[in-house]
């Protein structure tokens, strides 16, 4: 398995940052590498949607886990390879611990790691500093 991960601190309630998360269509607001996405029915597990990144394909994504205000996973397939990738909230007194994890698994984990992961483990740290952006401006409304 291959795995990446990004944290931060963000002065906003995890209710807030988890708004951001279920405007799907909202994505590219905050995650520098998202052209655009979109989901088919509601933000809870089973869910389809569609992720187009800025340089590749349109994806099909699955949400496989959704707790509200905590945390949610997404699931994408790949040849020989599945990626996932978890979003967790922890409430820190007033503010809220973010941490966004990728991970791939599969026969062609290490290929697929190093072309697609690469690319977002760069951007993990713009995505999340847009996030706490967003959610400290949300937050002081």
């Amino acid at each position: 398995m291959i795995q990446f991960q990004e944290e931060t601190v963000v002065d906003a309630k995890p209710e807030i940052l988890f708004a951001i998360y279920e405007n799907v269509e909202g994505w590219c607001q905050w995650d520098p590498d998202v052209q655009r996405s979109s989901i088919v029915s509601a933000f809870v597990p089973g869910a389809i949607g569609r992720l187009k990144p800025k340089s590749g394909p349109v994806a099909k994504m699955r949400l496989t886990q959704v707790e509200k205000n905590r945390s949610f996973t997404t699931e994408t397939a790949l040849p020989l390879c599945k990626m996932q990738f978890e979003h967790q909230l922890v409430s820190e007194g007033k503010a809220t611990r973010v941490l966004h994890r990728v991970s791939f698994s599969g026969l062609l984990a290490f290929f697929f790691g190093r072309i697609i992961g690469k690319q977002i483990k760069q951007g993990l740290p713009e995505a999340l500093k847009r996030l706490k952006a967003m959610a400290e401006m949300k937050s002081c409304t």
